[in-house]
């Protein structure tokens, strides 16, 4: 749980840095589609065997065809692209934890679904917690940009420097 929290962290952080700073969006998506899909492999061979086997199975008692279920993948695997895909995009015109805080306010529609359908009321926690994110999306809103102060640290140098770059005084 922690330490899963801290990696995503980690990643978007790294994430933008690899945008704006060392690469192209294509290079992020070639290493987020190489990495990802041979370190999935790796974890589905070793920690998911049995469920891979399961799924794949044809016992006879299964609640769905497998077709059916070849699917339900599918269409899971393309979210998760279209995700990756709409995550590297954000992270190309805003920052990282911007994203994350963004990320973590999709919780409230679950909370909507299932209070008004399942009529399942979460615990104080939960209100505790969301409380605290929106507290956070306010403070990160209030405050300049970091990439505006960035764009205005670049346009001052731009404009102290000549064509051939040397400062004008």
């Amino acid at each position: 749980g922690f330490c899963g929290a801290i990696l995503l962290g980690l990643e978007d952080v790294l994430s933008e840095m690899v945008i704006k700073h060392y690469g192209s969006l294509d290079e992020l998506f070639f290493m987020k589609g190489f990495f990802g899909v041979g370190i999935s492999l790796l974890q589905l061979l070793i920690f998911e065997r049995e469920g891979v086997m399961t799924l794949f199975s044809n016992i006879g008692n299964e609640p769905c065809e497998l077709s059916t279920r070849l699917v339900f993948l599918s269409v899971y695997v393309v979210f998760q692209f279209m995700n990756v895909v709409g995550e590297v995009h954000f992270l190309s015109i805003s920052e990282a934890a911007l994203l994350s805080l963004s990320l973590l306010t999709s919780d409230l529609w679950a909370t909507i679904f299932s209070v008004v359908e399942e009529g399942i009321l979460p615990s104080a926690s939960y209100y505790a917690s969301f409380l605290l994110i929106v507290v956070g999306i306010v403070l990160y809103e209030s405050a300049p940009s970091p990439l505006e102060h960035g764009t205005q640290q670049q346009t001052n140098v731009v404009d102290k420097k000549t064509d051939n770059g040397v400062e004008m005084t």
